[in-house]
């Protein structure tokens, strides 16, 4: 099950891909129609561990043997970083070999550890923003 959270233009909800990556079903959307609940968001969903899993399990599965009305064009949703607010994110640099010789670096001793705000998380084709204090860009460009 891949899941992914998306903006359709009214709302942001929450889905389960297809096999193809073409389609989505917003999971919320196919409880309710069929009579159950789940988290409006995709947080709460994963706070809710094996039981949202198994219930969204067999939803897709009594919903397969229906129909596919429900399904979602991915080419008409915008797709969004999957955690909005993680409670912190705990960074190891030059960690392998390719990545430290990519930076012209020497492998370190010992681990370079470094903290990263939830306000780095950008969702798939978003720009990153460099600030304008930083005058060396480190990413490599294709």
């Amino acid at each position: 099950m891949r899941l992914i959270r998306y903006y359709d233009g009214k709302r942001e909800s929450y889905g389960v891909l297809s096999d193809d990556n073409k389609a989505l079903i917003c999971l919320p959307s196919l409880a309710k129609s069929m009579g159950k609940r789940l988290p409006r968001s995709l947080e709460a969903f994963l706070r809710m561990e094996e039981k949202a899993v198994k219930t969204a399990e067999e939803l897709l599965k009594k919903h397969s043997k229906t129909t596919s009305r429900k399904l979602i064009a991915v080419n008409r949703i915008k797709p969004l970083a999957p955690i909005v607010h993680p409670p912190k994110i705990i960074c190891l640099g030059l960690n392998y070999r390719d990545h430290a010789a990519e930076q012209n670096a020497k492998i370190p001793d010992e681990p370079i550890i470094f903290l990263k705000p939830h306000t780095t998380i950008i969702g798939p084709y978003e720009n990153i923003i460099k600030p304008k204090m930083v005058k060396k860009s480190t990413m490599r460009q294709n």
